[in-house]
């Protein structure tokens, strides 16, 4: 009778911590932007209303780049990231950019801001290749 109990212990402890292991794990990748999306901007200027969002996280820090083409890209500064929340900041032809916004796990939505107004970005997660 006892070792039924040790094995009925020992088997909901291996179980406890799966199931731990997999909400951790689903909860860091629900929990980051890290990755590369795919972004519009409605009525942006020519050349800038689409491209790729670029977030990396290297030694607990984000880094991120919007890239228009191959050989045309601007790094972010001041990427700050919270619960669902992204904001940074970007000089686009001198001109400083702020964007705040939410993300998912599939999707990023927020307004930029610049001197001559706001702009509303979307962007969805690129898959893997």
């Amino acid at each position: 009778m006892k070792m039924k109990k040790q094995v009925f212990t020992l088997t909901l402890l291996v179980i406890f911590t799966l199931v731990s292991g997999l909400t951790v794990s689903a909860e860091t990748k629900k929990k980051s932007p890290a990755g590369t999306w795919h972004y519009n901007v409605a009525n942006a200027p020519y050349g800038y209303e689409a491209g790729d969002l670029v977030i990396k996280k290297e030694k607990g820090t984000y880094k991120g780049a919007l890239v228009f083409s191959e050989d045309y890209s601007i790094d972010l500064y001041d990427i700050k990231v919270g619960d669902g929340s992204l904001s940074f900041k970007a000089f686009v032809e001198g001109a400083e950019i702020s964007f705040e916004g939410t993300y998912t796990r599939k999707s990023i939505k927020g307004t930029i801001t610049y001197s001559e107004g706001t702009l509303s970005l979307t962007a969805d997660r690129k898959k893997k290749k």
